[in-house]
């Protein structure tokens, strides 16, 4: 091996542990449950997830950014000529604050809090009356916290709830996530 091959390792192997090194500060973070909605005539739940990832200033704080999908809500209501249905379908990004303090060596509490964009189109249909489609969107707040366990340096799991204001045609409307949450640190 000559001179110019083992210099060009050593730089390539000196690249690699420098993008090791600073990927320790990054971290996925997500939650996977059932999403809440109760306004007016829509009262119903949905299969909802979120997957966010972490930069991380410090061991307690760091920023997040991430997409949140509501599957679709749809909730029954009486006409006088049968049964109707709405349904809503909400997704969109986040961008906020992420906290996490270990309270020992594996336990853990978990927060986070921001902005959330989101898009949500619906639908109304009754017997006798024509389709009704509606979309709307918006920038909204979230906020959610949680506890976990860490199985591994790397990775924990717990269960959480999370906030999602939505303020869907004027209506201060607003959903939540319930569920398991799981973070993976690099």
């Amino acid at each position: 091996m000559n001179s110019k091959s083992c210099l060009l390792i050593l730089s390539l192997g000196a690249a690699l542990i420098g993008n090791v090194a600073s990927a320790s500060n990054w971290e996925t973070s997500g939650y996977t449950g059932l999403g809440f909605i109760d306004e007016g005539g829509l009262d119903d739940s949905s299969f909802s997830s979120s997957f966010s990832v972490v930069y991380r200033f410090g061991e307690v704080w760091g920023v997040e950014a991430g997409y949140t999908s509501f599957d679709d809500y749809k909730s029954g209501f009486d006409v006088a000529d049968g049964r109707g249905q709405a349904q809503a379908d909400i997704d969109g990004f986040t961008l906020g604050l992420n906290y996490r303090s270990m309270l020992n060596e594996s336990w853990y509490l978990t927060g986070h809090a921001g902005l959330w964009g989101w898009r949500s189109d619906g639908k109304i249909e009754a017997p006798g009356v024509a389709l009704v489609r509606v979309d709307d969107d918006g920038t909204d707040a979230f906020v959610g916290a949680g506890f976990g366990y860490m199985f591994t340096k790397r990775w924990g799991a717990g269960l959480g709830v999370t906030w999602y204001g939505v303020d869907f045609n004027g209506n201060s409307t607003s959903t939540y996530i319930v569920g398991f949450n799981t973070g993976y640190q690099f």
